[in-house]
């Protein structure tokens, strides 16, 4: 089977007019200063090796859903990021609290709001969808990334979190309310996000384009969907 080109759907990609945005793994990260304070005694775990950990995880990258195990997701996290698993074991409860309860942190605040604001140039109206306790809007303003209207972040359409809905990825309909939401179309949105199950699949489930943020170009599968390393890669193909 061959790979999915670019340059066959590219036309596809910009006749979109609303970008619907995962936001954990893409615009936000666990700790990482935190992390490397817990897992101080294994000296493997760097900042770099964290961030990729975070996409080793297969088809559920770093979007976790309804019935995953959330300790396995931190145990191997920290494991790909270099720790031994005796080491992970030693510190698994402030692990544990770093990444499933605490605030996660921008990835690449002032590059990825520079992306934003250029990808927004032709896609008027972005959203970010996320699976989340119900504080999503509020981190994401705090955290000066975006926010609904005018402010320091990315000013964006809306903040569609899964807490409020009701509905969670992988379930396709989070996307077909957003685009509702939106006044628009799932056939009219085009998805960016980290998790193959949790975003390519349930989006395109729903009829929405979907593209797979894969920042070090783990996913095999290639055949299946597009992919980009950087929100200024996305940004790059409308311009």
């Amino acid at each position: 089977m061959s790979t999915v080109r670019l340059s066959d759907t590219l036309s596809e990609v910009r006749s979109k007019e609303v970008l619907l945005l995962d936001v954990g793994g893409l615009l936000v990260r666990p700790d990482t200063a935190r992390l490397l304070a817990a897992l101080d005694s294994a000296p493997a775990v760097t900042e770099d090796s964290l961030d990729r950990a975070l996409y080793c995880h297969g088809r559920v990258g770093a979007g976790l859903g309804p019935g995953d195990d959330d300790d396995d997701f931190v145990f191997r996290f920290a494991v790909a990021a270099g720790a031994t698993p005796e080491q992970v074991r030693a510190v698994f409860t402030e692990l544990r609290d770093i990444v499933l309860f605490s605030s996660w942190v921008p990835r690449n605040l002032t590059g990825d709001i520079a992306a934003l604001r250029r990808i927004v140039v032709h896609l008027p109206r972005i959203a970010l969808v996320t699976n989340s306790e119900g504080g999503a809007e509020e981190m994401v303003r705090r955290l000066g990334i975006a926010q609904v209207g005018p402010g320091p972040g990315m000013e964006v359409t809306a903040v569609i979190d899964s807490a409020t809905l009701g509905v969670h990825k992988p379930d396709p309909e989070i996307f077909r309310l957003a685009a509702e939401l939106l006044g628009t179309v799932p056939e009219r949105c085009v998805c960016l996000g980290d998790s193959v199950r949790n975003d390519v699949e349930a989006a395109r489930g729903a009829g929405v384009l979907s593209v797979h943020f894969d920042p070090y170009g783990d996913c095999a599968e290639t055949a299946d969907h597009l992919h980009a390393t950087s929100l200024a890669e996305f940004a790059g193909w409308f311009e």
